[in-house]
């Protein structure tokens, strides 16, 4: 479940900083991954078993240690700022050209719902890769450890067990509905009633449509 950076929300206080209204986003500088996780639940009500942070070098080691991920591009994409230049067509991508791909901005109607639309699709394609071939589980993993932060209960073991486990699992992404947010249309506000129906599906291990 996607939630976009630009969502206004009320957070709890945390990390020695109050709460209040802010972006999502800023309870990563208001105390880290653990604020995050902290307002995440508090927003969702949902019990979150383990976090992960992933940065963007972190990320293209990971996509480097399956080797590569296949995209689709509708348009060429000729981006100087994230060093990616693609024909349109099918494409297996190295990690460094899916960083590229994955902040790739002017692009589409460079709109950052569109945006986490095509990360969605990257990271899907992260994940059939890593099915289609198990044996790059123990590599993937290797790196996760030794790049991304992870909250203390979350170590190789931990993570060995989610990623077979996801081997049988129907994998989806979804977004939170969202609409412009009312003091700043540059800004997002959660759909409601829509957004709390979300949440409780996820709750109740319900089947989420698109």
């Amino acid at each position: 479940m996607n939630v976009p950076r630009d969502s206004m929300v009320k957070v709890p206080a945390c990390g020695g900083q109050q709460g209040g209204v802010m972006m999502i986003n800023g309870t990563l500088d208001q105390g880290g991954l653990q604020c995050t996780w902290k307002a995440m639940e508090s927003l969702t009500r949902l019990r979150i078993d383990h976090a992960v942070q992933v940065d963007f070098a972190a990320f293209k080691e990971l996509v480097d240690a399956v080797g590569t991920v296949r995209v689709e591009v509708p348009e060429p994409i000729d981006d100087p700022k994230s060093k990616l230049k693609l024909p349109a067509g099918v494409h297996e991508l190295d990690g460094e050209q899916a960083l590229g791909y994955f902040r790739l901005r002017a692009y589409g109607d460079g709109s950052d719902l569109q945006r986490i639309r095509r990360q969605q699709e990257l990271l899907l394609s992260l994940v059939r890769k890593l099915r289609s071939d198990p044996t790059r589980i123990g590599a993937f993993i290797e790196v996760a450890d030794e790049s991304v932060i992870t909250d203390e209960g979350l170590g190789v073991k931990e993570m060995s067990a989610i990623a077979r486990g996801m081997a049988d699992a129907k994998v989806s992404f979804h977004t939170v509905p969202a609409i412009p947010y009312p003091r700043d249309p540059n800004r997002l506000a959660w759909k409601q009633p829509d957004a709390d129906r979300l949440f409780g599906k996820l709750a109740d291990d319900q089947p989420i449509g698109r």
